[in-house]
Order: C-alpha cells, then sequence, then structure tokens
C-alpha cells in the first residue's frame, strides 16, 4: 500500500509518521517549502506552546468550532499522550500559566528536532520543496498526484557522501543506503560515475545504467517523478537531518490513500496558501468560507496614541446589536488601529462568522470594582488630589499613556480641579471606565492570523478515521478542517490528535 501525505505540518508528520508505524505501507510526506514544519518553528515566538496540560474535557470546552467532532480524537490521543511523546523522546517540558506546555528549552527547534526524528524512525520518505499541484483519481480507482520539485535527493535517513548516494529499492524505501566512493547501488546496478541522471520515464528502481545518466523505470509504471540530479548532497539542515536539490520539474505520481494536510490561509509564507481546500473541492468537498481566527479586530476609533500600551487583568466583551454575547479576561493591547493581545485573539475566533455592523468590543479596565466601589476609588483619589487639575489625578488608577484618552472619551476639560467635578460627571467617568467601548469593523487579514478558520466541512468528514466521506481512501487533518479553538496550544493539539487518528485508524486499513 502507497500512501501520500500533502503538506509537512504537525498534523502531516503525525498522519504519516504513524501511519508508517501500522499499516505496514510505504508513506512519503511531501513539504512544499525546503523543510517540514516551518510554521511550527516560529509558533509562540520560537517557543512553541506544543499542547494545553489538561483533561479531554477540558480541551473540549476550548474548541470554539467542530468540539463535537475532535471528541474521539481528542479521547485516542489527549494532551497526556502529547506530553508523554515528547518526553519518550528525551524532550522535558514545562507547563505556564493557562496550562500552556512549552518545551524546558524554550527553543522550538527542540519540538522539530523530535518530529524529524520521530519520520526519521518510522523511515517516512520526506520529500522537501516539492509543490503538489493537484490529486485526481485515475482509471484504476488510484490517486494521481501531479508533483514538481525534488526527488530522492531530500530523503530523511538517506547517507550523504561525497556526491554519491546510496538508495535500495524496497521498493521506495531509501533509509538505510549505504554509498561508497565512487559507486552508487540503485536497485542492484552499480554506476561508475556520479548520479548525474534523471528519471525521464515512470518511476524509480531496476534501472538501466549508463555512464553519468540513468533512466529508471519502475516494473508496474507507477512511481513517476524521481529527479536526481548532481548537487551537493552532503549539505544539512539546521537540525542535521536531510538536504534538498534539484530543480523542480513536473511528474505524476500514483498512490493508495492521500492525506491532505495542507494547513489553512495563515502564514503563507511558511506554506499554508490554501491548495488543501482546492484539492478538497476538486473531489466534491464543501469548503466552509476561511476567515482569519486568533487575530486582531480593527476598530473605528482612533487609537494610534495608545499603540503599544498593554493592559492587564481586564475583561473584554463582544457586545452585538446591545447585547453582550462573549467575555474575555486578562491581557490586551492597542496596535496602531485594531486591539490584540491574548483576551482579544480569542474574541476574534469567536466572532468571525458575525456581521460587524452592530458589534461593539467593550473593555471593562476594573473589573474587580463595581460601579459602586470604583466612584468610592475616586472618590478617594480626588480627595488626596483635591487642587489637582482633572488631568493629574488618574495616576493611581490608570497606567499613563491610557489617561489622555479617558480624559477625552469622558468630556471632562482636562484643566478642571477635581474638587469642579459633578458627581454627574464623575459616574459618566466610572461608566467609561467599566465600559470603554469600540466599534469593530473588522479583522485582522487572514495572512497573519494565528489560525485559519472554516475549511472542509466536518459533516463530510469521518471524526474516528478523518477518511473522507465523499471519496474512499481520502483524508483530511489538521488545519484545512473547519475546526479551530481558542489559544494556549489547544490548535496544535487538534493538530497532533487528527493526525494520530488518520495514521493509525484510518490509513492502516486495506482500503
Amino acid at each position: 500500500m502507497r500512501i501520500a501525505v500533502i503538506g509537512g505540518g504537525p498534523a502531516g508528520v503525525f498522519a504519516a509518521g504513524n501511519a508508517a508505524d501500522v499499516s505496514g505501507g510505504e508513506v512519503v510526506l511531501f513539504e512544499k517549502n525546503s523543510k517540514p514544519l516551518k510554521k511550527l518553528f516560529i509558533t509562540g515566538k520560537g517557543r512553541c506552546n506544543i499542547t494545553n496540560a489538561c483533561s479531554e474535557r477540558e480541551f473540549l470546552a476550548n474548541v470554539v468550532r467542530g468540539e463535537r467532532f475532535l471528541f474521539s480524537a481528542i479521547n485516542a490521543f489527549s494532551p497526556d499522550d502529547t506530553a508523554a511523546f515528547f518526553r519518550s523522546y528525551g524532550l522535558e517540558l514545562k507547563v505556564e500559566r493557562g496550562g500552556r506546555v512549552f518545551p524546558a528549552s524554550d527553543k522550538s527547534s527542540d519540538i522539530v528536532k523530535v518530529f524529524l526524528r520521530f519520520l526519521k524512525d518510522k523511515n517516512v520518505a520526506v520529500y522537501p520543496n516539492c509543490a503538489v499541484l493537484d490529486v485526481s483519481k485515475n482509471a484504476n480507482g488510484k490517486f494521481a498526484v501531479r508533483v514538481r520539485g525534488q526527488g530522492v535527493e531530500a530523503y530523511i535517513g538517506a547517507n550523504f557522501k561525497n556526491a554519491n548516494r546510496g538508495l535500495k529499492n524496497d521498493p521506495m524505501k531509501y533509509a538505510g543506503g549505504n554509498a561508497e566512493s565512487g559507486i552508487t547501488k540503485y536497485a542492484g546496478e552499480k554506476i561508475t560515475a556520479e548520479f548525474n541522471g534523471r528519471n525521464n520515464d515512470i518511476k524509480y528502481a531496476d534501472g538501466d545504467s549508463e555512464s553519468a545518466n540513468t533512466n529508471v523505470k519502475n516494473r508496474d509504471g507507477e512511481y513517476a517523478g524521481v529527479n536526481l540530479r548532481n548537487a551537493n548532497l552532503n549539505s544539512k539542515d539546521d537540525c542535521g537531518e536531510y538536504d534538498a536539490c534539484g530543480d523542480g520539474e513536473c511528474y505524476e505520481l500514483v498512490f493508495d490513500k492521500v492525506v491532505i494536510a495542507c494547513g489553512g490561509l495563515s502564514y503563507p509564507a511558511t506554506g499554508s496558501d490554501g491548495d488543501g481546500y482546492k484539492f478538497a473541492a476538486a473531489f466534491g468537498h464543501k469548503i466552509v468560507e476561511p476567515r482569519p481566527a486568533l487575530t486582531s479586530i480593527t476598530v473605528v476609533q482612533d487609537v494610534r496614541e495608545l499603540e503599544g500600551l498593554s493592559l492587564k487583568n481586564v475583561t473584554a466583551a463582544a457586545v452585538f446589536g446591545g447585547r453582550e454575547i462573549f467575555k474575555e479576561f486578562g491581557e490586551m493591547l492597542f496596535t496602531a488601529d485594531a486591539l490584540s493581545g491574548p483576551i482579544i485573539l480569542s474574541l476574534s475566533s469567536r466572532i468571525n462568522r458575525m456581521n460587524f455592523e452592530k458589534l461593539k468590543i467593550a473593555i471593562d479596565l476594573k473589573p474587580a470594582l463595581s460601579e459602586d466601589a470604583l466612584d468610592g476609588r475616586l472618590l478617594r483619589d480626588f480627595k488626596d488630589a483635591v487642587n489637582k487639575n482633572f488631568s493629574n489625578s488618574l495616576d493611581r488608577l490608570l497606567p499613563k499613556s491610557l489617561i489622555r484618552y479617558i480624559i477625552k472619551e469622558s468630556d471632562i476639560p482636562p484643566y478642571t480641579k477635581v474638587n469642579e467635578i459633578s458627581r454627574i460627571k464623575r459616574n459618566n467617568l466610572v461608566k467609561i471606565l467599566k465600559n470603554l467601548t469600540f466599534d469593530a469593523v473588522g479583522l485582522g487579514a487572514v495572512e497573519d492570523a494565528i489560525v485559519t478558520s472554516g475549511g472542509v466541512d466536518l459533516k463530510e468528514i469521518n471524526p474516528k478515521t478523518m477518511e473522507s466521506k465523499l471519496v474512499k481512501n481520502l483524508y483530511f487533518v489538521g488545519e484545512v478542517l473547519d475546526a479551530d479553538a481558542l489559544t494556549g496550544g489547544f490548535n496544535l493539539q487538534t493538530a497532533l490528535s487528527t493526525g494520530f487518528v488518520c495514521g493509525r485508524s484510518g490509513l492502516c486499513a486495506e482500503g
């Protein structure tokens, strides 16, 4: 059985490794970047919040969309299982506020290294710099995958030596090949020249060798597209695992099963550019409109003077048509034209499918105090500053950079003496401090969002295997699905759990 996994993010890597472990098939992972897990490397500002130390029930409570769908996957591979997986590779973890789990080193590269070792241990063939152009079913009912990119030079686990490569055809497994000086073993043939040729025909194995060029064909004509070039095969990437070379021609390969793990639309520079939606739609799948999630909320008000201001222990509420519908407590910050920070990111995921014409964001700057208690606090502060101007009376209550903005909102002239401020004006100030309101006009660009909300409709996917209900032997995992969660490691856990059940429950079955 031959399995293709398209996309080298956490979901694709976990699906590929688990499938290789239990299916007995040959698993190939295609990644359009020069190495897998590029987005993971920058996650959490380079620290990588890999999961959350919570129960399955608590996890599902933090899922914004897809809670029922993810029930089977999260119970099959829980946050505890994720922690155990990394510890089994010797990686120490730590738990921070809110249950967020990070590598003890605070280096996302340590997470990446574990995943690469996992792929190597399971003999997954990884093809970086390989972009999948389209996927279709051929006349034999198998999947034709058209690829542009490099070939076997990129395989993790092969040995590199003096620009010669030792490859043994097993038939498609390259791990363990031995390179000898001046001699390359390839499917049983010895070639006493540099491997400078390319596979012009269909696939590898059973090659016919010629000096300096080798054209190879596979007996059954199925695996096209191995393109071998004489390049620097000694180079290694940062993690010391593999290199990528070749020039990127187009080939068509045939597989029994295909996993779409291309991610969403967020951070397209890391490879998430919506290809997965295109592949899914080509097979008749409904795509729920992709929208930004865990992103900033742009507002009508001019907040440029507040740019960079961070607020702690505040609440932010989404108010729709005058009714509070969602509320979050914690930290937030201001950008040049938007609200951002953890609690705003969470709100953005909850409101990203709403009509923004009636939507407001209300900030309670003092959620621990009732209006009466806050009024009492103001009276005490005003008493201590009885002869001061209003503009100089709020220093103990608010951050300095916020005072000017609040004064403008209050309509109290800044040079008014505090003993001249009426009760009505003071009560109005209390209401502003408890309900600082902004008119929401939209969200940050989906390209800049932490994750994408929307994707392949969950009604068309089997939640226990991640197999399409429309097309047999076609699977979807990770962010390409219409499932997303709040910040705190929940989205990465979703990627791993869906990849796990796909690899071990879906791809292991003969189909």
